[in-house]
């Protein structure tokens, strides 16, 4: 059921920005999409805040784009972790950051999972996927530890 409603929403061969807005923070599924879609899973709290440590939240939102549009240039991209450096930034810039988003033309298809912020995506677009009502198949132990 959620591959099929996050399938519909996505429009396959479509390049372009899309948020999916998820009931709760679940790594695990993420990765799932990203396998079944054939993305690359990509955290960018991992990749890009975590060695900056406490200056990570200093990263202005065109390097985030920038970041975002290189690692899209080669393979479609599920977007993992974005909020991190978004929950840093003022309301109205997330706003304004999460319609830019969808509307930008990426270089592929990029996923942007929130969990958070979902309240400040746009209302009304194609290229957001609501499945804040979808119920998610249970986390296992095994899943919860490697997290």
């Amino acid at each position: 059921m959620l591959m099929d409603l996050v399938s519909r929403c996505i429009k396959q061969n479509r390049k372009g920005g899309y948020i999916l807005l998820m009931p709760q923070y679940r790594p695990d599924i993420g990765r799932s999409l990203a396998q079944y879609f054939e993305l690359n899973f990509y955290d960018y709290r991992q990749e890009v805040m975590l060695p900056l440590g406490w200056d990570a939240a200093r990263i202005p939102l065109n390097e985030l784009d920038d970041c975002l549009f290189q690692e899209a240039l080669e393979k479609p991209l599920l977007a993992f972790n974005v909020e991190a450096l978004i929950t840093t930034k003022s309301e109205k810039l997330r706003r304004q950051w999460l319609y830019e988003f969808i509307h930008k033309p990426w270089p592929n298809k990029i996923l942007l999972p929130l969990a958070i912020h979902q309240s400040d995506a746009p209302d009304f677009s194609t290229n957001v996927c609501d499945l804040q009502e979808i119920p998610l198949p249970e986390q296992n132990l095994i899943n919860r530890l490697a997290l």
